[in-house]
C-alpha cells in the first residue's frame, strides 16, 4: 500500500476514480528503467540512488508522467531492497552526541572553518577514545544515504 500523498485520483461529479497504473509500453519502459536502477544500485550506498532516482523522476515528469506514479513505482521497489549500516567502531548517535556538545562548548554552537571542524573532531576523538578517522566515519552512517544496499529482489 502506498500513503496518500501518493494516490492518484481524479474527482468527477462527486465521484472519486483512482487512476491506476494500466501498463502501457511507456509505463513498462518507466518501471524497467527504475528496475534495472535499483538493481545496478546494489552493492553500493543509497545517496547515490537516490539522486539517480531525482533525475529519472525529472525526466520522466518532463515527458508527460505523473510523478505520484513515479514515486509510487520507486516507493513500491525500495520495500524490496535489503540495507544495512556498515560496520563503524562508534554508535552514529554518540558520536553526533560528542560531536555537537564540544562545537557548542568550543565555538558556541558554530563551526566556521574546516580547521575548527578539525579541531572539534580531534577532541572527540580523544573523549571518544578514538581515532579521528573513526569518528568522522561513524557520524552518519546510520543516515539512509548512507546505507548500503546489500540485496534486492526485482
Amino acid at each position: 500500500m502506498l500513503s496518500s500523498d501518493l494516490l492518484r485520483a481524479r474527482t468527477s461529479r462527486g465521484k472519486l476514480r483512482v487512476l491506476w497504473a494500466t501498463g502501457t509500453h511507456e509505463e513498462l519502459d518507466l518501471a524497467s528503467e527504475l528496475i534495472e536502477t535499483y538493481k545496478r544500485s546494489v552493492g553500493g550506498t543509497f545517496g547515490p540512488l537516490a539522486e539517480r532516482l531525482d533525475e529519472l523522476e525529472s525526466y520522466y515528469e518532463a515527458i508527460g508522467f505523473d510523478h505520484k506514479l513515479i514515486r509510487g513505482l520507486s516507493v513500491l521497489l525500495e520495500r524490496r531492497c535489503r540495507m544495512t549500516q556498515r560496520e563503524v567502531s562508534i554508535v552514529p548517535a554518540r558520536a553526533r552526541r560528542a560531536i555537537f556538545a564540544l562545537g557548542n562548548r568550543m565555538y558556541g554552537g558554530f563551526v566556521q572553518d574546516q580547521a575548527q571542524m578539525e579541531q572539534v573532531l580531534e577532541e572527540a576523538s580523544k573523549q571518544l577514545n578514538a581515532s579521528v578517522e573513526d569518528v568522522r566515519d561513524s557520524l552518519w552512517a546510520d543516515q539512509q544515504a548512507n546505507l548500503e544496499l546489500t540485496g534486492f529482489d526485482s
